[in-house]
């Protein structure tokens, strides 16, 4: 199957995002001492992503 040029780029930016999301996550929730403050950035991150475990 041969793609697009438009279907390129849509998979690229989607495998850019998938990685950059959470690797930005990370990168926030250590930098912060405080337990709790470095739980929000994972978080949010999974539930941005749909894989949120409470839902």
């Amino acid at each position: 199957m041969k793609l697009g040029r438009g279907q390129v780029a849509e998979n690229r930016r989607a495998a850019i995002g998938g990685w950059a999301n959470p690797v930005g996550a990370l990168v926030l929730a250590r930098m912060s001492d405080d337990p709790a403050l470095s739980d929000d950035p994972l978080t949010e991150a999974r539930a941005w992503l749909g894989r949120d475990e409470g839902s």
